[in-house]
């Protein structure tokens, strides 16, 4: 079972984005900015990289700022032991939690909706 069905979206935007618009007829809510996505109990990230995952978690609009006390951040990213620490130590002094669930795969597996 695929979180968001990939049939349902141009596969040429699947690597490069998405149409949020089609998602939103599915009943997904499309948030503003990072703090208006983390007003939830969990914030699922896959990144490409320890640089997009520094940016996006420690960036201006940091996502350990925005995420609220008690909340989790999986992080389905493939990381250097180096950023997943600092992920771990930044989450757990904010009162998050952390899990690092990597995603290991080729992207026409992605396309295909084929990962483990």
């Amino acid at each position: 079972m695929s979180i968001v069905d990939m049939s349902s979206i141009d596969r040429s935007c699947a690597l490069n984005g998405f149409k949020s618009e089609e998602l939103q007829s599915e009943g997904a809510l499309r948030a503003g900015t990072l703090a208006d996505a983390c007003g939830c109990e969990a914030a699922i990230t896959c990144l490409a990289d320890d640089g997009a995952v520094k940016v996006v978690v420690f960036g201006e609009n940091d996502l350990a700022g925005a995420l609220a006390a008690g909340g989790i951040h999986i992080s389905m990213s493939a990381l250097s032991l180096n950023v997943t620490g600092r992920l771990s130590k930044a989450h757990t002094e904010a009162g998050q939690r952390f899990i690092a669930a990597p995603v290991f795969g080729r992207p026409a597996a992605a396309v295909a909706a084929r990962f483990s």
